[in-house]
């Protein structure tokens, strides 16, 4: 399976983790977080309005659902990139080290 840095998979790396998975598993994760968190917002938004009386029920509710929506977004946005920081550190870090063992050979 060659993937599009033309690294392929090989059960070497996978045993001597060289190629970490979890950056992808991670992607995956927050997309369907995503979808969960918009899925349960509307859901939300929609139990408030059937419980709401009035306008200002029908206002207090649709401003709360929407701002528990975004704010809930917005938390699985910054958590996913506190983990993916991570494995940014670790591939910079790799990549300083081979351009100096490079110029260490040279």
């Amino acid at each position: 399976m060659l993937n599009k840095q033309g690294n392929d998979f090989q059960l070497r790396n996978f045993f001597s983790f060289n190629k970490f998975i979890t950056p992808s598993v991670i992607t995956f994760m927050f997309n369907i977080g995503v979808l969960v968190i918009i899925l349960m917002g509307i859901s939300m938004i929609y139990e408030d309005l059937m419980r709401s009386d009035g306008f200002f029920g029908v206002l207090s509710s649709l401003w709360g659902g929407t701002w528990r929506l975004v704010l809930s977004l917005l938390f699985v946005r910054i958590a996913t990139e506190f983990v993916m920081v991570v494995f940014d550190i670790r591939q910079n870090l790799r990549e300083i080290n081979n351009k100096t063992n490079y110029n260490k050979t040279n």
